[in-house]
């Protein structure tokens, strides 16, 4: 059977055989969009029972649970998990044993209240595209950012402060390198 005249694509933007490939390697990279951050207040409250006299330390980290990425914003659910060590209010007055008169020995507790609040931001990133990834570069409750009040009683503790987060969102890019 012989064929004559000259052979077309259908498709006039296709060839009808196969490209050549490119010169090169064909490597996946990530390409950096853009970073952004988030400052949210929160003001938390702890019920410390017994009762507390002084506050000892407090121990703060931030632990971001999921971060979507929709058209130039990126969704952070996070979480502030708190660990308060403080002196208890039940002690007993003893007398000292030392010879110095006038003095006494206060007995007590050491103890500590752990809790968890959760808490949402919301980061612009412009040209941030669904199916990005978002990157959590930084989570964190900066020292000079956080208030703590003791209310009379010694039983509750509410605090002020700054939760910090920066994320940074890639995409995952293919691109010829070399030849």
């Amino acid at each position: 059977m012989e064929v004559q005249g000259e052979i077309r694509s259908r498709n006039p933007v296709y060839p009808p055989f196969p490209l050549p490939p490119p010169p090169g390697i064909l490597v996946q990279t990530k390409q950096v969009i853009g970073t952004g951050q988030c400052r949210v207040l929160l003001t938390p409250s702890m019920t410390l029972f017994p009762p507390a006299v002084e506050i000892k330390d407090v121990h703060m980290r931030v632990e971001v649970l999921e971060a979507l990425v929709c058209t130039d914003q990126v969704l952070v659910n996070a979480v502030l998990h708190k660990n308060v060590n403080f002196k208890a209010k039940r002690f007993v007055h003893r007398p000292c044993d030392s010879r110095v008169r006038g003095h006494d020995t206060r007995y007590g507790e050491v103890r500590y209240c752990r809790a968890s609040f959760p808490f949402s931001c919301v980061i612009c990133v412009d040209g941030a595209q669904r199916g990005d990834t978002a990157e959590v570069v930084n989570a964190e409750v900066p020292e000079d950012c956080a208030f703590e009040f003791l209310e009379r009683d010694g039983l509750v503790l509410r605090e002020k402060l700054l939760a910090l987060i920066v994320v940074k969102v890639v995409r995952d890019v293919q691109q010829f390198i070399g030849g």
